[in-house]
């Protein structure tokens, strides 16, 4: 059994970076090291819509505007994942996250990732700290 492993998870607009370590007797313990946000709608306040037409009536769906957000947040998320594999020497970090978000993370994943990060479709974003601690696929980390 390994002692501790490195985590993210991450869904459309929040990332978490967490540690697990294995505790005596047994037990599993998480701590949450980092998180990164995606950007609020009010940081686009001001910003022209492409759906908006000359009198503010909509158009098109927001189908097209989804990815593009979906993108962006993904370029931000691969960017910081690179930054915390550095700064706290990850050899292997398993990734958390929808199947849609792992696909425009694989997009971006540079060669230097390769056998580093480990991809699994789940999406534990919302889940505690404590519950993760008991969560099964956290425990099956640390084997």
């Amino acid at each position: 059994m390994r002692n501790g492993a490195w985590f993210i998870v991450v869904d459309r607009g929040r990332g978490r970076l967490l540690r697990c370590s294995l505790l005596p007797p047994g037990r599993v313990h998480v701590d949450e090291l980092d998180a990164i946000d995606g950007p609020p709608d009010e940081r686009e306040h001001g910003r022209p819509s492409p759906r908006a037409g000359r009198g503010g009536y909509t158009y098109a769906s927001g189908g097209h505007e989804t990815e593009q957000q979906l993108h962006r947040f993904a370029k931000e998320v691969a960017s910081w994942i690179g930054r915390k594999l550095e700064e706290h020497r990850i050899d292997r970090l398993d990734l958390f996250a929808a199947p849609r978000l792992l696909g425009e993370l694989r997009k971006l994943y540079p060669a230097a990732w390769d056998g580093r990060v480990r991809e699994h479709q789940a999406d534990l974003t919302q889940v505690t700290t404590a519950e993760l601690s008991k969560h099964p696929a956290v425990a099956d980390l640390l084997r």
